[in-house]
């Protein structure tokens, strides 16, 4: 799977995933494509879901839990 990117001269390519955060580091990427649309580096969220941390209690650990077990 490639990437569509827009370069800060307006050309356009398209890149491989891994190289995205590498480009936009760089500074050569003015926005890329998602499957919602473009993202322009300069005022979107980059990363959906990285940022976000649960706040809520924690449900994996076995002490946690409100049942009891038979």
């Amino acid at each position: 799977m490639l990437i569509r990117v827009r370069y800060t001269d307006d050309s356009y390519d398209m890149i491989k995933p891994w190289r995205l955060q590498e480009f936009i580091s760089s500074g050569r990427i003015a926005a890329f494509l998602r499957s919602d649309g473009w993202v322009a580096v300069s005022r979107d969220p980059l990363r959906r879901g990285n940022d976000r941390r649960y706040s809520g209690p924690e449900r994996r650990r076995r002490d946690n839990n409100t049942y009891e077990a038979a």
